[in-house]
């Protein structure tokens, strides 16, 4: 019997374990934090497991004391340790070249973590990056004013501050002059690595690819609205799926595979890509993971393809026999909107050529404040149409306008 063990670390645990679930094939057991487990709960789905492991505790050592539990004497061709969180891909990394177990080992998957190894690692293939350079603290704190300034001449005024090994834009910062700069590094995250990226300009897009051992099964292009970390700016943040045949798709194709072939990758599961087209028409590398894209993008792929992102991500790991099956549908698209600050006057949507489903967690007459995390969301939409020009004339025009209206 197969003991398949998946690492949960993150907030949100939204994968539906019925279709991860084959009693006959394997035992699932889970390593969870409280937060997941309660969203297990709620969904009645922690009865699936065979064990639940939970604990705050995601140390190496503590995780492996719980593994050795799990595996005992099993030969190690009959574990699985797979994650779709991002806090655990490293770990799951470390785990497996320690149990010698098969899958993304500890090197390969720091190149997908961070953010400064996985650009160095693709220094050698001339791939098209920002200008970006790690924050020193030791230079900064010799000398603050001479090595900031140092930093601006080799990034330029315009730069984008992000943790090294974060997700979900957290503690990110466009900084666009000198004293944003001097603010930003007196008054940063602590406890943080930080990449400093010279800012650019354009439309963001995203590849998702189905992995198996290594070779690419399928991959898949959207189109952010905005870069994510607008969304905390109020904007809203969301993506549209693309045809194969829309203009610099499938040169974002070839650039995955290149950036995959780069990164050594041969793995099993899904990787997210992010990518900007600047102004320019210049495909720039932003980030990616060893994952299932996040946010709404499972919905969006299972409108328009008919498969579910996070489950595929799973299986594509656990199953030896895995093979990827689509059954196309409408193109698709979701938008989130952030909670702005004042009083909530009304929500308005304009009128729509797609079919759509609305979700609010606002009403007229709250008080709301700003959004500080990707999490906090106001109000979402999901909408399809058969015609992606249709479809993404709705998407312009609900990315471009608040649907909920404010009295400041």
């Amino acid at each position: 019997m197969k003991e398949v063990i998946i690492l949960q670390n993150s907030a949100a645990f939204t994968v539906d374990i019925n279709q991860l679930y084959a009693p006959h094939t394997y035992r699932l057991h889970l390593i969870v934090n409280p937060a997941s487990f309660s969203k297990l709960q709620e969904r009645q789905q922690d009865k699936l497991f065979h064990r639940i492991y939970l604990t705050e505790d995601f140390g190496f050592e503590s995780i492996v004391g719980i593994i050795t539990t799990i595996i005992a004497d099993k030969p190690a061709e009959n574990i699985s340790i797979v994650t779709n969180s991002e806090w655990c891909v490293a770990l799951c990394g470390q785990l497996r070249q320690h149990f010698n177990i098969q899958g993304l080992d500890a090197k390969t998957a720091l190149r997908f973590t961070n953010k400064i190894i996985m650009k160095k690692s693709l220094d050698p293939s001339c791939i098209r990056m920002p200008k970006h350079l790690l924050f020193d603290e030791e230079q900064y704190a010799a000398d603050p004013e001479d090595y900031l300034n140092r930093i601006i001449k080799e990034l330029g005024a315009s730069i984008f501050a992000k943790p090294i090994d974060d997700a979900n834009s957290n503690f990110t910062c466009r900084i666009d002059s000198s004293s944003q700069l001097f603010a930003w590094a007196q008054n940063k995250e602590k406890n943080k690595s930080f990449e400093l990226d010279e800012y650019i300009e354009g439309r963001v897009y995203n590849v998702d690819a189905i992995n198996k051992n290594g070779k690419i099964l399928a991959s898949y292009v959207c189109e952010y609205s905005c870069p994510p970390f607008e969304f905390l700016m109020g904007k809203p943040i969301g993506n549209i799926t693309l045809p194969l045949e829309y203009p610099g798709v499938s040169e974002m194709l070839a650039l995955n595979h290149k950036i995959l072939t780069a990164l050594s990758y041969q793995g099993s599961g899904a990787t997210h890509l992010e990518i900007f087209k600047n102004q320019a028409n210049e495909l720039v590398f932003l980030e990616i993971a060893a994952r299932a894209g996040g946010a709404w993008l499972p919905r969006i792929y299972k409108t328009r393809w008919g498969f579910n992102l996070f489950e595929t991500n799973f299986l594509s790991q656990i199953d030896p026999a895995f093979t990827h099956k689509i059954q196309p549908g409408p193109y698709a698209a979701f938008l989130w909107y952030p909670y702005l600050e004042g009083t909530v006057a009304a929500i308005e949507l304009p009128d729509l050529q797609s079919k759509f489903v609305l979700e609010y967690n606002v009403y007229q007459g709250d008080k709301t404040k700003k959004s500080a995390s990707l999490r906090e969301i106001a109000a979402n939409i999901l909408f399809w149409h058969e015609d992606f020009n249709k479809l993404y004339e709705d998407f312009s025009k609900l990315k471009n306008l608040s649907i909920i209206k404010m009295i400041s």
